[in-house]
């Protein structure tokens, strides 16, 4: 085996919660074709990219996780077509620096990616964004590869793409993609991505490890208004707290345990529900084995 394998691995170290039990097997892969060959090998694979939008089990993940972000981070800035630049990436590329990239070429499309944590991977497979703009708005294809070790390409059309949620098959693994950007002069791009980050800060709990918003919004409605309403800023269990700064942020302010944070997750859904009627779902993914 030519890629490196870590046993009984802490996942606490690379998720953004700094929660999480122990990768029975953690392959970092050195480039695409590892990877590749990991999946053909192994079929069932957990794919961790860069930690943000996922809560790990205290009692870890069996079998075999896959850490792209190590290696598979190349990207590849084809010539411009009139107004148009392709851009090739592979999935383990932090979304922050792809877009910073993108600025001092002076290329358009990815200002709303800057200072959203994880890579490119993650935020194809839940088509991250703002309102300024989302993945399916620039994705042109995305390689993957299958369950059944199959690699295929597929456009940007056929992925299924929705509000943070994309339609690829369970056991998909996204291994590289190609963007859409555009043309544009770098100083007004800078000045997008500036204000976009001073909002960010001003709003989020940026202090303190989170895994990012962790319910979606609700049709004509906001699920950080909706906890808010039902007093459950800074509620806490053990070191999981909602955010006093954005009710749909849960902090980790010390030692917080996945239990902890599902707990206060099960707590923000059953008062909401109870007082509104409206059942908030999840963005956040959970991994490994939960009492529900």
């Amino acid at each position: 085996m030519e890629e490196s394998v870590e046993k009984n691995a802490p996942l606490s170290r690379f998720t953004t919660f700094r929660i999480g039990g122990p990768a029975e097997r953690l392959v970092h892969p050195r480039n695409v074709e590892e990877a590749i060959s990991v999946l053909s090998r192994e079929g069932q694979v957990f794919i961790l990219g860069g930690g943000s939008n996922i809560l790990v089990s205290d009692e870890g993940v069996r079998g075999v996780t896959m850490r792209l972000s190590k290696f598979c981070a190349d990207v590849e800035f084809s010539p411009a077509q009139g107004n148009k630049v392709i851009v090739k990436a592979q999935a383990g590329l932090s979304l922050t620096r792809l877009s910073g990239l993108a600025m001092r070429r002076g290329l358009s499309g990815l200002e709303f990616a800057y200072g959203i944590p994880g890579t490119l991977g993650g935020a194809l497979a839940m088509n991250a964004g703002t309102r300024e703009g989302e993945m399916k708005d620039i994705a042109v294809s995305v390689t993957v590869v299958t369950r059944d070790g199959a690699v295929k390409r597929l456009s940007g059309g056929e992925c299924g793409f929705s509000y943070r949620s994309s339609g690829f098959a369970d056991g998909d693994a996204i291994v590289e993609c190609e963007l859409a950007l555009r043309r544009d002069d770098d100083a007004r791009i800078r000045e997008r991505m500036r204000k976009g980050w001073e909002a960010r800060k001003a709003s989020q709990p940026l202090d303190k490890p989170s895994a990012g918003s962790i319910f979606k919004n609700p049709a004509g409605n906001f699920a950080g208004r909706l906890i808010e309403a039902v007093g459950l800023k800074g509620y806490c269990v053990g070191g999981a707290m909602v955010s006093e700064k954005h009710a749909n942020f849960i902090v980790n302010t010390g030692g917080a345990s996945a239990g902890d944070v599902l707990a206060v997750i099960k707590e923000a859904e059953r008062r909401v529900y109870e007082t509104s009627g409206v059942r908030l779902e999840r963005e956040i993914k959970l991994v490994g084995r939960f009492d529900e």
